[in-house]
């Protein structure tokens, strides 16, 4: 696995949950201090938490949990 950052850790969080239909991803337990690029939040694809692509983020996360912790 590569290293963790902003862009990629959600992708392995057991906090992500799927969004039915869209290609997006939802936070179970979200970061209330997350901020997202104002180029992704005008064009829709980062409406954190509820529907959001981590790209857009500009931070990382402190709510984020391992899949593989226990």
């Amino acid at each position: 696995m590569n290293e963790l950052n902003q862009y990629n850790e959600c992708w392995n969080c057991k906090n992500k949950r799927t969004v039915s239909g869209d290609c997006h991803i939802r936070c179970a337990d979200p970061d209330p201090d997350m901020a997202g690029n104002a180029v992704g939040i005008r064009r829709g694809w980062f409406i954190y938490p509820n529907r959001f692509d981590p790209t857009w983020k500009t931070k990382m996360c402190a709510n984020f949990l391992s899949r593989g912790a226990k």
